[in-house]
């Protein structure tokens, strides 16, 4: 639901979190294996290269390496070079390191939960505080069925451990989003991937889904929203690749919890409680014989807007939604 924000030298800086031993392990022993192996020609010589590529890139080496037949000796071959367990604290340290940079504040998939770190004060020799990440980092493309990103920046989405862990899970990647058919083209596959991933420079999902509440069938009663909560339900609608996402992390489930959907009416409630004639009213009461109090200024103080923004509250899109 969100678009990843990277830094500007991106490429550099996440190059740079690897060891030199590191790095020069990498490379000889990706060498090795592109020597053994003809079905790696697809990919470059330089694993850097493979580690540091742009979002379509690897999308495109995803396809053409899911269409070939891999022994399992070579898929442990590159589970064992490309083993994200060896670099785990680092490439996590390179995305909570730089939490204000990249807008990494609720879970790129569902909005829902707030992410970030928190530090424990180290006494012990005067290191530096212990540092925690409260959020997982996904492969959005699955370890186990093409190891060979398991490194790659860009295949990294931030995120909850609800939708990592419960609702992604390790599930085939084109089954989870229902992209296995075999109607679609896989340029057509790799459209709707472009649109929907958190990564790519096309991901728009704000203008192109809208999240609203309406009354369950056979409601009518229009007035005290929250006190008729039972009555109600969020649904989140728009273009329908974007909904396969919603659907893939059933956010229009998810979003009809007790708490969001509490949230959502007391919006509902505040904007009819306080409409444009009631705020111009405030408005005009407020600034007689005092500085000129704007509109603007009131409805900030209602609905807090940018309060929300500046905050970088989670729900934005379903609070600047409903205040539309």
């Amino acid at each position: 639901m969100r678009k990843i924000k990277y830094p500007k030298n991106w490429r550099h800086e996440y190059w740079n979190i690897f060891s030199d031993n590191n790095k020069n392990e990498l490379q000889k022993n990706w060498q090795k294996l592109k020597h053994k192996y003809s079905e790696l020609s697809i990919f470059p010589k330089k694993v850097r290269k493979i580690i540091c590529a742009d979002f379509p890139k690897i999308t495109t080496w995803y396809f053409k390496f899911i269409e070939k037949s891999i022994s399992d000796e070579l898929m442990k071959a590159l589970k064992l070079l490309f083993c994200y367990s060896n670099y785990r604290d680092i490439i996590a340290k390179f995305f909570y390191s730089r939490i204000e940079q990249m807008n990494i504040f609720s879970c790129f998939y569902c909005d829902i939960h707030p992410i970030g770190k928190y530090e424990i004060e180290n006494n012990s020799n005067n290191k530096e505080n212990l540092t925690y990440r409260t959020f997982d980092v996904d492969h959005f493309y699955e370890n186990a069925q093409i190891p060979i990103l398991a490194l790659s920046i860009k295949n990294f989405v931030p995120s909850c451990q609800v939708c990592n862990s419960r609702v992604k899970g390790k599930r085939d990647f084109l089954e989870f989003y229902g992209l296995n058919s075999k109607k679609m083209s896989q340029e057509e596959k790799k459209n709707i991937i472009y649109k929907i991933a958190p990564m790519s420079k096309n991901c728009d999902f704000d203008a192109n889904v809208h999240i609203y509440v309406l009354p369950k069938k056979g409601f009518t009663k229009k007035i005290k929203f929250l006190d008729n909560i039972d009555s109600y339900k969020i649904h989140i609608s728009g273009d329908i690749d974007y909904i396969n996402h919603v659907k893939a992390f059933r956010l229009n489930e998810r979003y009809n919890s007790v708490t969001i959907l509490a949230e959502a009416l007391s919006i509902l409630d505040l904007k009819r409680k306080f409409p444009i004639s009631k705020i111009q009213e405030i408005k005009r009461l407020l600034s007689k014989g005092q500085k000129l109090i704007t509109a603007e200024q009131i409805e900030e103080v209602i609905f807090r807007k940018n309060y929300d923004i500046n905050r970088h509250s989670n729900l934005l899109k379903l609070k600047q939604d409903l205040l539309e």
